[in-house]
């Protein structure tokens, strides 16, 4: 059987984690550095004012397989090229 999180947990989409445990998350692009500095550099500041933990999810895209002997047949090339 497949593992489902969407059909274990009531929360589900991105940074879903977080709510179940009450606090707070982003969801930034993985691919831009600034705003993985940005969110980051928040999150920190949050943390020392005594605010807890943030919970940064970064989006990206798998760029290679997993493994050197993986051909990466199971999805479409295109999406990697335009972020080439």
């Amino acid at each position: 059987m497949q593992f489902m999180p969407g059909r274990i947990r009531k929360c589900t989409g991105p940074s879903f984690p977080c709510t179940a445990y009450g606090m707070p998350g982003v969801v930034v692009d993985g691919n831009d550095v600034l705003a993985v500095y940005e969110a980051s550099r928040t999150a920190i500041q949050q943390a020392r004012d005594g605010q807890g933990p943030t919970l940064i999810e970064c989006m990206t895209y798998r760029q290679c397989g997993h493994s050197r002997s993986d051909p990466r047949t199971y999805h479409d090339i295109g999406p990697i090229q335009d972020l080439m």
